[in-house]
């Protein structure tokens, strides 16, 4: 679809939204953000409020592979199979991240190797 056209359906999707207040989603309309924040751990990784508070307690509040203070947390999980492993700061996070990629491995070490 050609840009202009993704414009011009995104402008006709707020007007509408403007001029029909009543067709929002009642959910989305009515939830707070903790209740946004529940749904998403019980859908995304199957766990409740008291599951990660628990998983924090378990690790003093801290990342689990860097011990650093976790301010803000990740809920690292295998992709394939879902399973939770822990939770993480923000790059521990993104490192697992690359590191499950073996691709990405490799042109880490070529760049590295070609810059320095």
């Amino acid at each position: 679809m050609p840009t202009k056209d993704k414009e011009k359906r995104r402008l006709q999707n707020k007007r509408f939204r403007d001029t029909h207040p009543e067709t929002k989603n009642v959910r989305t309309r009515n939830e707070t953000p903790t209740m946004r924040k529940r749904w998403n751990l019980k859908t995304r990784y199957n766990l409740t409020p008291d599951d990660v508070a628990a998983m924090l307690a378990e690790q003093d509040n801290k990342c689990a592979i860097c011990s650093s203070p976790l301010l803000h947390y990740h809920i690292d999980h295998d992709h394939q199979s879902g399973k939770v492993r822990g939770i993480l700061c923000h790059r521990c996070n993104l490192l697992i991240a690359g590191m499950e990629d073996n691709g990405f491995l490799v042109k880490a070490l070529a760049y590295l190797e070609t810059t320095t």
